[in-house]
């Protein structure tokens, strides 16, 4: 016998003595690993690398037993493939292939709250006397006094800053919302902002003025009127008369102002 003829078989005998043991390490480890208390049916999953094309984790699977999990590990050896890993699953079990999977980052978008059609006037403040026919205004007081400062209810434009015959401070402002034409009226300010004018684009957070007792005032407070209707622009009220006559009118049919738009608390620290 050639001597490395003998060399050669040796090798194969002790090439074929690992493989045994390196299947048996695999088996034992799955059976010890398994449960098979339960009558279930197995499938073999395992990972193969193509040692030729060195190529990503391939995920297989093949049906099996409890009795024939040694067989089945063998001809999961696929000629030119590399055994990665081993594991037994039921029919429960996802399979998924890593090398398949997508990585999404999700999209993170700030999500800003709406801001409020409508607002309360001042940043403190209590109510004294809802609206009602011959008192058609929302009267609002605060323990800050003249120093409360007066904002609009509702984004618009200024449509007139006067005086009544009394004395008090007032201002009007138009509103357009959804269509629809509204006008507040603010009355007994102790002082109008530095700059405003008629025409003027105001929103909820312009300050107007400050809280006040001007004209036929019992206190300092804030008389403010709301009414579905265009002071100075439409036939409902097409001066501050009419206004004020299509507001009882409003009241009788249930309309009360800012208490019909949005919910006035009895009393507030904040906007």
């Amino acid at each position: 016998m050639n001597p490395d003829d003998k060399y050669i078989r040796r090798g194969k005998f002790i090439l074929s003595i690992s493989f045994v043991f390196l299947i048996t390490a695999i088996g034992l480890f799955v059976v010890k690993n398994t449960d098979f208390s339960s009558k279930q049916n197995f499938a073999l999953a395992y990972e193969t690398i193509d040692i030729k094309t060195m190529g990503a984790p391939k995920v297989s699977l093949k049906k099996t037993s409890k009795d024939n999990i040694f067989s089945t590990i063998v001809s999961a050896l696929e000629t030119n493939s590399k055994l990665t890993e081993v594991a037994l699953v039921n029919d429960k079990t996802k399979i998924e292939d890593e090398s398949s999977k997508e990585v999404k980052q999700a999209e993170v978008v700030p999500v800003t709250p709406p801001k409020p059609t409508w607002r309360l006037p001042t940043e403190q403040g209590y109510i004294t006397q809802y609206a009602h026919y011959n008192h058609i205004a929302l009267d609002i007081t605060s323990s800050r006094g003249t120093n409360e400062r007066i904002y609009p209810v509702a984004d618009g434009v200024i449509s007139s800053i006067y005086n009544d015959a009394y004395g008090a401070k007032i201002i009007t402002i138009r509103h357009y919302i959804d269509g629809k034409y509204y006008t507040s009226q603010y009355v007994h300010l102790s002082w109008y902002a530095y700059g405003i004018y008629v025409g003027q684009p105001v929103t909820t957070d312009t300050v107007i003025g400050g809280m006040g007792s001007t004209g036929l005032s019992t206190g300092i407070h804030l008389h403010l009127t709301v009414m579905d209707c265009n002071l100075y622009g439409d036939s409902n009220c097409p001066e501050v008369g009419q206004y004020l006559n299509y507001g009882r009118r409003r009241v009788s049919q249930g309309f009360y102002g800012l208490n019909s738009l949005m919910n006035v608390p009895y009393s507030w620290y904040s906007r």
